[in-house]
């Protein structure tokens, strides 16, 4: 993200996100260096973004989301558009809709049950 929040680092940390980027301002440059750091290429990405400074990272990720409140040129590149508004699920929505696409999300929903 561009901005820089304690907020949205407590968070990462209760997803237990890998790795959690904030304050960055050329995004294409941050997301270019982690697919190298991980040995991907953009068509392995997946990108989901809200506003007009998303918009080259939509249009580069081989799958691309926006939450329903996106501005319309997002929408309008978005191969995903949530049901939801930004910071109300859409996220979880979009990595739902990736998992079951690749036949994963039983494996998901399985990793939260305890035996």
């Amino acid at each position: 993200t561009g901005r820089s929040s304690k907020i949205v680092g407590a968070r990462a940390r209760e997803l237990h996100a890998d790795f959690v980027l904030t304050g960055v301002e050329n995004k294409i440059e941050a997301l270019e260096g982690l697919l190298k750091e991980y040995g991907l290429s953009w068509e392995e990405a997946a990108y989901m973004g809200d506003d007009l400074n998303d918009l080259p990272l939509l249009e580069k990720v081989g799958v691309s989301g926006c939450p329903e409140n996106a501005c319309d040129e997002n929408r309008d590149a978005a191969d995903f558009i949530s049901h939801f508004k930004g910071g109300e699920g859409a996220a979880r929505e979009f990595v739902e809709h990736i998992l079951k696409a690749q036949g994963r999300w039983d494996e998901a929903v399985d990793s939260f049950r305890h035996d």
